[in-house]
């Protein structure tokens, strides 16, 4: 197998500091200090090892310092980044392969149904998944759903992205900014059998499920991955409704939203089941090519989400990193701070970028109301679901467990608190959050935050 070209490496190596396919527009000559330190660091060791004695090496030194703008706050940290890329670069040589036979799983969602978890699973071991031959790339650092992918599709059909609150949070705001987005990331999927001979290639976007909601969108979404893979399967977890309904509440109430949960629940009683969702997929991909789960301890292997996946992918999960709780649903009282907050503290600016007022806001929240009872539904509410879904449940045990005698077995009902007590709990919550900043145990704004996030705040 030839090596790939130093070029071909340098690219690779500005996605995993900077967490984008190309150098930043504002980078200017400091490209060059990159390219110097790639050269110096890296591309002269057949091994991938770093020198030891980086640091004493005075023109690499004043060069690396060059790179604070970028949050590369010490030579220590950026050496720690080159050993990891090394790593990276010389399992994937290590590995036999034949060019342009790779197959491709990807995971599609469902959305708050563990894809966080699986997600931090994969970027916190993707050296060690490639020396398993499973191929797994982050595009973009922070964010762990690869939803260049679904946009891609969107993108190729002609198509938006749906709603205006996705469009800015995505920066796709125009069409032409949607393209510029996601296509480049369609174009580099051609790299993984080009460049890459592991034997597995694996991508995970729970946005698949969410945003492709005709079969002509399912289409070209394999489409794009069928012009490159020479199989192509797809893995997807679903819950059970009424856990879903309260863990897809706490998520819109995350994401800066302010309905009551009996009014989401009303809209939520109206749309489609995401059960029978998985009908068009069924009808464009075949159900031999999906790998439907249950997120149900007494389902999974092992009785756990990760060890179900590495069985489904086909990788040795021992000895790999295993990702804390992410993303957990909001308490009751919780979910009702929060929602009084995003009133008046809105989680984007007018440009798209994330308000400053809300960083570590939710963990904040989390935290001071991780005792308190949980959302539930009440019993009419339970009855409602299970009614809603009933024909299109039917039709998706039928359909992938027909040897199943019950899925998603009932589990033990918890009222849930009435409103009133709710509303003062969700002020104890708020009262404590007050008191955290008057004694400035919160991390303080900068003068810039400060000023963006006041001015974002008197607009809303």
């Amino acid at each position: 197998m030839t090596a790939p070209s130093k070029k071909f490496e340098q690219q690779r190596f500005v996605s995993c500091v900077f967490g984008q396919p190309k150098w930043p527009k504002s980078m200017g000559t400091r490209r060059r200090t990159i390219q110097f330190i790639l050269r110096t660091v890296l591309l002269g060791s057949d091994t991938g090892d770093v020198p030891e004695n980086i640091g004493q090496n005075r023109q690499t030194h004043a060069n690396t310092k060059l790179l604070g703008k970028y949050q590369i706050k010490c030579l220590t940290g950026f050496v720690a980044r080159c050993r990891i890329f090394a790593a990276m670069i010389v399992s994937e040589r290590k590995q036999p392969g034949v060019s342009g036979e790779m197959k491709a799983i990807v995971h599609i969602g469902c959305p708050k149904v563990g894809s966080s978890s699986i997600q931090l699973f994969l970027i916190n071991n993707a050296v060690a998944l490639a020396k398993q031959g499973i191929a797994y790339r982050q595009n973009f650092k922070n964010r762990g759903s690869q939803l260049e992918y679904p946009i891609g599709a969107l993108t190729r059909m002609g198509k938006q992205l749906p709603r205006k609150d996705n469009q800015l949070r995505y920066q796709c705001r125009t069409f032409e900014e949607q393209k510029r987005k996601s296509l480049p990331y369609v174009e580099r999927l051609k790299d993984f059998p080009a460049k890459w001979p592991d034997h597995v290639a694996l991508f995970s976007t729970e946005h698949a499920a969410a945003w492709l909601t005709s079969e002509e969108l399912v289409r070209e979404f394999d489409a794009m991955f069928q012009e490159v893979f020479s199989e192509v399967q797809y893995v997807a977890y679903f819950r059970a409704p009424e856990d879903l309904i309260v863990s897809q509440y706490s998520e819109q109430i995350k994401t800066g939203n302010t309905p009551t949960f009996g009014q989401f629940f009303k809209r939520r009683m109206q749309g489609e089941s995401i059960y029978r969702s998985m009908e068009r997929w069924v009808n464009v991909v075949g159900a031999e090519r999906l790998n439907v789960r249950l997120l149900d301890r007494n389902w999974l292997e092992g009785g756990d989400l990760i060890s179900d996946f590495a069985s489904v992918c086909g990788f040795d999960e021992t000895g790999l990193e295993r990702p804390p709780t992410v993303n957990a649903s909001l308490t009751a009282s919780g979910a009702e701070c929060l929602r009084a907050l995003n009133r008046t503290i809105p989680q984007l600016l007018p440009d798209g970028t994330r308000n400053p007022l809300r960083d570590n806001l939710i963990n904040a929240v989390s935290r001071r109301s991780a005792n308190a009872p949980k959302l539930a539904l009440t019993k009419s509410q339970r009855e409602a679901v299970r009614t809603h879904h009933g024909k299109d449940l039917n039709w998706f045990h039928q359909t992938f467990f027909p040897n199943q005698e019950e899925l998603f077995k009932p589990k033990e009902a918890q009222e849930p608190l009435k409103p009133i007590k709710v509303r003062e709990m969700a002020l104890d919550v708020m009262t404590s959050l007050f008191v955290a900043s008057r004694m400035e145990t919160m991390p303080r704004l900068s003068k810039r935050q400060r000023k963006a996030s006041s001015h974002r705040a008197k607009t809303s």
